[in-house]
């Protein structure tokens, strides 16, 4: 079940895969082995899902629950487990290539939290305390709350925060009063975008606590490699795609 859980977010790229190729190439000049394969493997997964889920609208399989959610529903539910302090591990599309998380392999939390910090290493990421995390800020709002104000969608840049700001965001604040920021743009990250933003509504903070999504390894990539880690540590919610991942009350590992 735990495997199913994860194909299904790999039907859905294999889904889109295919409709790319056949919006760029004729479906003649398609080679008859792929379209096979492609097939063969999006029915299989297809048919695992009416077996398992046409009557339960979501699973409990090994003290796991997992159901799907949709739009502002999905954001309302993540938001609110950050506010309540919980830690969450967020999937989203395709991987980020290079040395930062973006959003698309990420762990969030609240950044308003004096002991974010210290639930995060916890829970997962086990460092030294003075290593800081990251804040991914509405570019829009990047100069209310930093004494520069400029692009920096790949987390690249140090800049200070001012100083009457710091107290509102102090798990992103380094010890300097400097934040490794990424400004995220609705256009290049939408759902990304569109979930700090309902947290935006919420707090009243343009902000999350961004930092890679891995305990001490690689940042995963696959779906699997995901749920791996979530099962293993103690995140309070896994979202991929719009799947969303949680332990039934009361268990921890």
């Amino acid at each position: 079940m735990l495997i199913l859980l994860s194909d299904i977010i790999w039907a859905k790229w294999v889904n889109l895969l295919l409709s790319r190729l056949a919006r760029s190439t004729p479906l003649a000049k398609v080679p008859t082995h792929m379209l096979l394969f492609v097939s063969l493997y999006t029915a299989l997964i297809e048919l695992s899902l009416i077996l398992s889920l046409s009557i339960l609208s979501c699973a409990y399989v090994e003290n796991i629950f997992f159901a799907a959610f949709e739009g502002a529903v999905l954001f309302e539910k993540i938001t609110d487990s950050l506010v309540r302090g919980g830690v969450v591990g967020w999937l989203n599309g395709r991987a980020e290539l290079g040395p930062r998380a973006l959003g698309g392999r990420s762990i969030i939390a609240d950044p308003r939290r004096n002991d974010a910090k210290e639930i995060l290493n916890l829970k997962i990421k086990r460092r030294e305390s003075f290593r800081p995390f990251a804040p991914s800020i509405l570019k829009e709002y990047v100069s209310e709350y930093f004494e520069l104000n400029d692009d920096v969608p790949f987390m690249e840049k140090v800049f200070l925060i001012k100083k009457e700001k710091r107290g509102e965001i102090p798990a992103v604040t380094h010890v300097d009063g400097t934040g490794r920021l990424q400004s995220v743009d609705k256009e290049v990250s939408p759902r990304y975008y569109a979930l700090i933003e309902t947290f935006r509504k919420k707090t009243g903070i343009p902000i999350l606590l961004n930092t890679s999504f891995n305990e001490n390894e690689p940042i995963v990539n696959s779906p699997s490699e995901a749920l791996d880690c979530y099962l293993r540590t103690n995140m309070d919610m896994l979202v991929m795609e719009n799947i969303v991942v949680e332990r039934l009350p009361g268990e921890n590992y």
